[in-house]
Order: structure tokens, then C-alpha cells, then sequence
């Protein structure tokens, strides 16, 4: 992929008339555009632009004077060799006067006449938004003419991407409506963020299996240890019955203790609980005492339970939010992330849904590309994987669906060091499956999937683990914490041309 900029000159403030090139010869000859091109060897982004419109204008730009506009990478599955990934900018101040070159002759529009007609089919859909004053990243892929744009999507710039805004997506099957963890019906998910003075970021991620009484109708479990340096509470009953009865909640190590209170709490106060003298909270927990104040343990009981009541189904919020608030992988800001698989009918028509904490260590991978971090890696950390599906699994094929989530994880670069807990907890919503009360007084029948026909929920999984994992980073935002340190955020402008091979 070819990295490259695009310049629009313009008139007035707000923006009256705007300099557009008829081009001459080469990529796109006969049609209206910016004025751009590549980018050199050891040159800035802002030089090349510069660069670019002294040789196709004769016009003299300031480098500083230039406005940021965004990014737009274009994408020709037909034609690779095309794909590129432009630099947007506008100059409002510029000197001298545009003169026609070997490769452009340009022309004056006004704001409100501007050729669309004559220029790139995309450029009607973000242009203007530039020339408006908004900064954009958008992503647009071509039709086999080479000409047509058939898919594109347009962001605020300043607003943290998901993998799929960058095109981004692993794996074969289809995401679902809301790409999260929430796409298999009835599940829920609520957060707590506590972000205090300089030292205290952490939270709490609550996921609730269905809108039932949990502790009277269960749903069958599975859990898988990738490595188990970790204080994963509720554990050992949830092996050895197969069966989650509670929430689950993600958050702190050292708050884990006050988040199973807090599920309790939670249980004990649901219609028909109050006499129950057994309730086995799952917990789950990551370290982030590098960026929040571990040991202040600010995260009470009473604030992981606004989690759990506060969930809910539709979309997800992920980056630095809830448990993933002070949470670092591969040296990068991380955080919550969730991702989802719908699969054909053909493949069992059912949905998987993934929900993570990422606060790993190892050396980040990207669709196989490594993301090179010049700070210190970490040596030990953990993630939490929670897997749901709709779809009517034993206990035993749904520990197995979750060591398959280990898979995506290695493929995001992990390397479960010596001192990372890497823990996956699969459930299964289908109600034919569900541990309800008459179920567990007596002899009963459920329906579930046989093995042979798990392997499209296996490679969902992995797929669903990979693509969750990424959104964690991606949504992440650059932060400060305890003792002055700081963590940078995956540079998403830099990563696109790393991703597609930019040479």
C-alpha cells in the first residue's frame, strides 16, 4: 500500500472557492483532484505535501500553516497495486500563483459548484466535510472497474476506531448487527469507570448471561486456563458442576474480593434469593497497578454492583472503560474490547459473542504484522475472555469452545508469560440446555450440538477473540497514571500503512 498525501487549497474563512487539478497523465488522468502524492523515503508527511503542490502549482506552502483534514485509504481488490493511504490537508494560507505543470492544470471552484461529477466517485461523500473544517478517517473500497466505490465509512478523526472502521477483519464469518458480545440474545453488559486524581484508574465489567433469576435457571460453563497466574474467583465450582449462577464481573486484582461481595449482594436482593445459603460468584481479574493505585483499593463493592445494575443489551463501550480503565498489552493502552460471529445457517446458524480485558504481554500482532513499540515490553500480565453463544452446548463442549479462544489470542501476539493469567469462560444461552430447578431435581433430556458439527463455532471464536482483542487496543485513548508514567494509544494513523505493506 502507497502512502501519499492530497492538498486542497483554499479561499476564504469560512472556505469560498477551493484549487482543484485536472490531471494530466498516470493514476487518474481526466479527472479533478487535490494535489498530492506520494510520500518519499525519510520525508514528513507535511514536507511531501508541501513537496507535492510547489511541483504540480508552483504554489509556496508553510508546512505549519497546513490543516490537518484526516485520512482516507482506498482500497482496489481488483487492482492491490493501487490501494493507498492519503494524508488529507488544506491550506488556507499559501503564496504565489498556481500555474499548470507537466501533470496537473489547475482550476478555481467555489465551494458549492465543485465537479463532483468529474472527479473520484468517493470525494462527493467526504470532500465537503473536509472544506467544512472537520478532520475524517475514512476508508473506501472500489468496484472491479476500479472507478465505483461499493463500500466506505466515514469517522470523526479525533473519535477512536474499531478494527473494522480500519478494515480490519479477521477471519470468514460475518460479524453480528452490533460486532459485541451483546449480539447473542439476552446478554448484558455494564461497566463502572473510576478515574480519580492522578493515581486511581480502574473499574469494574459486569456480564450478565440472560435477564432471568440466574441463580435458579443456570447456564452451562466452561472454562479454559491459558496460564493460570491469576485469582479467578468461583472457579473450582463452576469446573466441577459445569455451571455459572451469577453475573460474572471483570476488575482489579486486589478488588476482586469486593466484586464477589457485590455479586452476592446482587443475588441475594433478586426476587425468590433471599433464603439461598450457596451462591458461587465468578470474578475475574487482571492487574493494572502499573497506571491505577492497586493497593488504595478504591473500587468498592457498591461501585462494581452499579456495573451489574447497570447492564444492558445494544452496543458495548470499549477501550479504557470499566475493567479495562488502567489496563496495558504489549506495551500499548488497552482496555475492554468485544467483537461477535453470525454464522449461516449451514454452519449452525448460531451466534458467537466475545467479550475481553486486555492487559497482556508479548510483542502485538496485527492481522500477522507486528506492532512495533520502542517503550519497554512488559513481562507479565493477564486477560480475561468471556464467551457467549446461543447456540446448545454441553459444559463439556463449551470448555473446549473456550480453550479455542487461546488461539485468537496468540494470533493478537501474546505470549502467556511465566507471570500472565490467561483465562476464557464460555456459557451458553440456549434454553434447551438452561440448569433450571425442574432440570436439576429430576432425570431430564436436552437437545445440544454434537461435536462434529463445532467446528465453525471453534474457528467463530478464534476469529471473535482476535478481532475483540484489537477493538481493546484500538478504542484505547493515550493515558496518564500513577507516579507520573503514561501509555500511549496504538497510533492509528501510523497503522494502516504498517497493516497494508506500505513501502
Amino acid at each position: 500500500m502507497k502512502e501519499a498525501t492530497l492538498c486542497f487549497i483554499v479561499e476564504g474563512e469560512p472556505v469560498k472557492r477551493v484549487l482543484l487539478g485536472m490531471k494530466k497523465r498516470g493514476f487518474g488522468a481526466g479527472k479533478y483532484n487535490g494535489f498530492g502524492g506520494k510520500v518519499n523515503e525519510g520525508e514528513s508527511i507535511r514536507d511531501a505535501a508541501v513537496r507535492e503542490v510547489k511541483e504540480e502549482t508552483s504554489i509556496r506552502i508553510d508546512p505549519d500553516s497546513l490543516r490537518p483534514g484526516g485520512t482516507v485509504t482506498f482500497f482496489f481488490p481488483a487492482r492491490p497495486e493501487f490501494d493507498h493511504h492519503v494524508h488529507i490537508f488544506v491550506a488556507p494560507r499559501w503564496g504565489g500563483e498556481p500555474r499548470e505543470s507537466e501533470e496537473m492544470a489547475p482550476s478555481w471552484f467555489d465551494v458549492d459548484r465543485i465537479p463532483h461529477e468529474k472527479m473520484w466517485g468517493d470525494d462527493a461523500h467526504w470532500l465537503p466535510l473536509v472544506l467544512s473544517g472537520r478532520r475524517i478517517r475514512a476508508r473506501f473500497t472500489f468496484a472491479a472497474d476500479n472507478e465505483t466505490p461499493i463500500e466506505w465509512e466515514i469517522a470523526d478523526a479525533d473519535e477512536r476506531p474499531r478494527a473494522r472502521d480500519l478494515g480490519i477483519a479477521p477471519g470468514i464469518f460475518p460479524p453480528g448487527p452490533l460486532n459485541a458480545i451483546t449480539d447473542v440474545e439476552g446478554v448484558r453488559v455494564g461497566q463502572t469507570t473510576l478515574i480519580e486524581g492522578d493515581d486511581v484508574r480502574t473499574g469494574a465489567t459486569a456480564i450478565i448471561p440472560h435477564p432471568g433469576n440466574i441463580l435458579a435457571d443456570k447456564v452451562p460453563a466452561g472454562l479454559a486456563v491459558g496460564n493460570g497466574y491469576g485469582k479467578l474467583i468461583g472457579s473450582t465450582q463452576l469446573i466441577e458442576l459445569g455451571e455459572i449462577e451469577t453475573p460474572l464481573v471483570l476488575t482489579n486484582t486486589l478488588a476482586a474480593p469486593r466484586a464477589a461481595d457485590a455479586i452476592i449482594d446482587w443475588t441475594l436482593a433478586q426476587r425468590g434469593n433471599g433464603s439461598a445459603r450457596s451462591i458461587n460468584p465468578i470474578v475475574g481479574e487482571t492487574n493494572d497497578g502499573f497506571l491505577n493505585a492497586i493497593e488504595r483499593r478504591a473500587l468498592t463493592a457498591e461501585r462494581s454492583r452499579e456495573a451489574i445494575e447497570g447492564a444492558e443489551g445494544g452496543p458495548v463501550e470499549e477501550g479504557s472503560v470499566g475493567a479495562g480503565t488502567g489496563t496495558i498489552s504489549c506495551g500499548w493502552k488497552a482496555g475492554i474490547g468485544t467483537s461477535s460471529r453470525s454464522l449461516p445457517e449451514d454452519s449452525g446458524g448460531c451466534t458467537i459473542g466475545v467479550l475481553v480485558q486486555s492487559n497482556f504481554p508479548g510483542r502485538l500482532q496485527i492481522l500477522g504484522t507486528p506492532i512495533v513499540n520502542g517503550t519497554p515490553q512488559p513481562k507479565s500480565g493477564s486477560i480475561m475472555i468471556v464467551i457467549a453463544t446461543d447456540a446448545p452446548l454441553s459444559d463439556r463442549n463449551l470448555t473446549r469452545l473456550a480453550r479455542r479462544s487461546f488461539a485468537g489470542l496468540a494470533r493478537a501476539g501474546a505470549s502467556m508469560a511465566n507471570g500472565s493469567g490467561d483465562y476464557a469462560i464460555s456459557f451458553s444461552t440456549a434454553g434447551s440446555v438452561r440448569r433450571t430447578a425442574k432440570r436439576r431435581s429430576a432425570l431430564s433430556g436436552v437437545s445440544e450440538l454434537p461435536n462434529r458439527l463445532l467446528d465453525p463455532l471453534f474457528e467463530a471464536t478464534i476469529e471473535a477473540t482476535e478481532e475483540a482483542i484489537y477493538n481493546s487496543l484500538l478504542r484505547a485513548e493515550t493515558m496518564n497514571g500513577r507516579e507520573g508514567r503514561m501509555v500511549e494509544a496504538l497510533p492509528v494513523d501510523r497503522l494502516i500503512p504498517m497493516l497494508f505493506d506500505c513501502g
